[in-house]
């Protein structure tokens, strides 16, 4: 199925309280977007067809959505592989996109 291969690993990672360790792959860049465009783009049919929700989530709630409430950073990738995360920013804060799968999916 094309969808779910698209829709990559979660990059949660372990926190650690020793050291300053980066958790996030290497290789995945930030692309940042308008706040329509997963459904201008149609990621957000995409993923909602494989049975995810999305929410653009401030940063500084970010760890607390990933690591407390099950939601994971939305990792794309484009026609020539390269993977990014999709950010955005509002008038108040900086944004990133992201995935819970869907409890009823």
């Amino acid at each position: 199925m094309k969808t779910v291969r698209r829709v990559l690993r979660s990059i949660r990672g372990i926190s650690t309280p020793i050291g300053g360790i980066n958790w996030e792959p290497e290789g995945i860049d930030d692309k940042w977007v308008d706040i329509k465009y997963p459904s201008d783009s149609g990621i957000q049919e995409e993923l909602e067809q494989a049975g995810y929700k999305i929410r653009w989530c401030a940063e500084d709630k970010l760890s607390r959505r990933i690591d407390m409430d099950g939601w994971e950073k939305v990792v794309w990738e484009d026609q020539a592989g390269k993977q990014f995360l999709l950010k955005c920013r509002s008038d108040r804060s900086y944004l990133t996109l992201t995935m819970k799968k869907q409890e009823n999916a």
